[in-house]
């Protein structure tokens, strides 16, 4: 598989070598945001069509402590009574059609996963007759809640993040979770169909909407109209 940097310099490369004019070419950052939300529509649209997770799109954010505070959460107000939520706040998650692509929350091990649910299901869970010491978990407003364990200090959390360098911020064993030397989180046979579409549809707008009138291999910031 490629780093970002690879696929990203790969596209500019073929963007410059391919054309009889190459006056614009786009920055690393900027094609680097094209990357992040052109994988995210073929993530998307494959998941939508086929079912099948490839393990290559999840990312592991190694063990998230954490902490108990009130169930209000609020400065205000104390309701005395605690429940746990993790440290830190977690990356955006990519959305699917009926949910967001968390694909695993667990136990530290990667063996014990979490059934997800519903924040207004949490209330309900020790009323289950068979099920009530299954361990569930529910994602509110950035961070994952447990309910009912208070034994707990760590979870483990995976999934598909709509932009992978927030990995950064989260540490497996003594690294971060992505580094710029780490593999670009998307399947070798999808980069060909990506670099596809950023060179023939952004890429392509692109040159058409920045016109270099004076011929001087510079756009025209403001040109004379």
């Amino acid at each position: 598989m490629a780093t970002e940097s690879e696929i990203v310099y790969n596209i500019l490369n073929l963007h410059s070598g391919g054309r009889l004019s190459d006056d614009f070419v786009p920055s690393y950052n900027q094609v680097a945001f094209m990357l992040r939300y052109v994988r995210a529509m073929l993530i998307r649209r494959d998941l939508d069509q086929n079912w099948h997770l490839h393990p290559d799109y999840s990312q592991d954010l190694g063990c998230i402590p954490l902490v108990k505070v009130d169930k209000a959460e609020c400065c205000e107000i104390d309701l005395d009574c605690d429940i746990l939520r993790t440290e830190v706040k977690l990356p955006k998650f990519l959305r699917l059609k009926t949910r967001l692509a968390i694909t695993y929350v667990g136990s530290i091990d990667k063996q014990n996963a979490f059934d997800i649910i519903l924040p207004q299901r949490a209330p309900y869970i020790k009323y289950s007759k068979y099920t009530s010491k299954v361990p569930r978990v529910y994602y509110l407003n950035g961070y994952i809640y447990v309910p009912d364990n208070h034994d707990l200090v760590a979870i483990n959390v995976r999934g598909i993040l709509e932009d992978p360098k927030d990995a950064n911020g989260f540490l497996c064993g003594d690294e971060p979770c992505y580094l710029p030397s780490s593999e670009y989180p998307l399947p070798a046979d999808m980069i060909q169909p990506l670099t596809e579409l950023i060179l023939s549809k952004e890429m392509a707008y692109m040159l058409r909407t920045a016109p270099d009138s004076e011929n001087d291999s510079h756009i025209n910031i403001n040109p004379q109209r």
